[in-house]
């Protein structure tokens, strides 16, 4: 089932939302950046989440591809703070 117009729109401004979000937390924080990274990253791990559901279709999907997608997205983002946190 496609997601309604209202869905879509609502979507795109919490992505905007989220953005700028994390462009402030980035860049006007005055947090360390081990919790700069922590939080920047749980920001695109919810941008992906959004995405998955209301542009391609996530909410309908069977519970196996929730899951993988679930786990991917998890498991790339955590790679990604890990390997940015080791450097």
């Amino acid at each position: 089932m496609a997601a309604s117009k209202r869905v879509l729109v609502a979507a795109w401004i919490a992505l905007v939302l989220l953005t700028l979000s994390s462009v402030a937390v980035g860049e006007l924080s005055v947090l360390d950046g081990t919790t700069v990274t922590l939080l920047v990253m749980a920001i695109a791990a919810i941008k992906g989440s959004v995405i998955l559901d209301c542009y391609m279709g996530g909410r309908s999907f069977p519970l196996a591809w929730k899951l993988f997608f679930a786990v991917w997205l998890i498991g790339s983002t955590s790679t990604i703070v890990v390997l940015h946190l080791s450097i």
